[in-house]
């Protein structure tokens, strides 16, 4: 299920170009979150499924890193991304416990082969004093139909309920 997902995401039309608008980025993490841009400067990030994502905009001072399962051939659409770039999944980091001040999941839990191991390994390189932002969709809908969302929604492997993601 989790290939076939992969698939439909790398040839859905929000993967042609990087994010680098850094107005749409600041927005963003102020709605959601409540946070200025300001916050994250001079921080260790880790933006886990990064794509084509908010990663490639931040152009202040932090050390950002993006991970994604779809960056096996970096083409040209990464070669002005301002992040280091590695092709990974969330299910196994390639990083030291506790390295990053902030790590960012923006529509991408719901995306994994196991969301349990996922949130673990971020956990685990997430640093004692570090921040989560995390942002998922949620359908509060009958298990059953959830469990036809599953294979009906291919690029979503997974649909979760508000306390699914809460008991994360």
């Amino acid at each position: 299920r989790w290939q076939i997902a992969q698939k439909a995401e790398a040839n859905h039309e929000t993967h042609t170009e990087l994010t680098e608008d850094t107005d749409w980025t600041e927005r963003w993490l102020d709605e959601q979150f409540d946070l200025q841009l300001d916050h994250l400067y001079h921080k260790d990030i880790l933006e886990v499924g990064c794509g084509t994502g908010m990663i490639h905009a931040f152009d202040f001072p932090c050390n950002n890193v993006g991970i994604d399962p779809l960056l096996l051939d970096l083409d040209e659409r990464f070669a002005t991304s301002s992040a280091q770039l590695l092709s990974g999944i969330g299910e196994s980091l390639p990083f030291s416990d506790g390295i990053f001040d902030v790590v960012i999941y923006y529509n991408v839990l719901d995306h994994t082969r196991n969301p349990e191991k996922t949130v673990s390994e971020c956990h685990r390189v997430l640093a004692d004093d570090g921040e989560l932002f995390l942002s998922v969709n949620v359908f509060d809908a009958h298990s059953m139909l959830r469990r036809v969302a599953d294979y009906v929604d291919r690029p979503h492997p997974h649909h979760f309920t508000v306390s699914e993601v809460r008991s994360m």
